[in-house]
């Protein structure tokens, strides 16, 4: 009898993990992506969020701790509708960035929001990551599509895939992983693996991780 429940209960640890990934898929199939509707043009998006970032920084700014910021606007996969913000701070002085080992990773001068505009209302805080004050998200302290040259691109953002459209289609520069790390994924020569996303994977794309964890911007 003692074996025997022994068994079941190391059955009931093996079944959880496939029990929760099949509840997990069960939900993402029911999934519909919201409409995007929106009462601003692109660019009264990127003054209001200016706005917001000028109050919520206001005594950095006003002190010269912060000398520049940035707006832009990051579309969504599949529709291609502006559902997305990234603001760039630069900073007067460096900052270091450690690891949990106590290592030093990176110095920089930048720090980034990534957000999500619904019902005319800007969210902040990447799903499966922190950052310094809920939803500061550190990209080596460079605007995270700089970071393989293609900033002045239109950029595309979803399930934790950052992507930028070129002659060829929509390419993707890079991912965040589930510790809220920026993954190269490196080829044989030691370069960033970079592909064209087709068509088909679009939809996907849009709508995982579509709501980050809400933190009003």
């Amino acid at each position: 009898m003692k074996k025997s429940k022994r068994v079941c209960l190391y059955c009931s640890f093996l079944l959880l993990p496939c029990f929760l990934v099949g509840c997990w898929t069960y939900a993402g199939s029911n999934y519909k992506h919201p409409d995007f509707v929106t009462q601003y043009t692109q660019e009264e998006h990127i003054q209001r969020i200016s706005e917001r970032t000028q109050t919520r920084f206001s005594k950095e700014i006003e002190s010269g701790e912060i000398v520049n910021y940035t707006v832009e606007i990051v579309y969504a996969f599949y529709d291609n509708d502006p559902e997305y913000f990234l603001v760039n701070l630069e900073y007067a002085e460096e900052f270091e960035k450690y690891s949990y080992g106590g290592e030093l990773e990176y110095k920089t001068k930048y720090k980034h929001f990534l957000g999500f505009i619904e019902n005319d209302e800007y969210y902040t805080g990447l799903y499966c990551y922190g950052g310094e004050n809920g939803d500061a998200m550190f990209i080596g302290g460079r605007n995270p599509y700089e970071v393989t040259g293609y900033g002045d691109a239109k950029k595309y953002y979803g399930a934790n895939r950052f992507a930028v459209e070129t002659e060829n289609g929509l390419l993707k520069i890079f991912k965040i992983n589930s510790s809220g790390r920026v993954e190269f994924e490196v080829g044989l020569e030691g370069e960033w693996e970079q592909y064209i996303i087709p068509e088909s994977d679009y939809k996907s794309l849009m709508e995982s991780n579509y709501k980050f964890n809400r933190k009003i911007y």
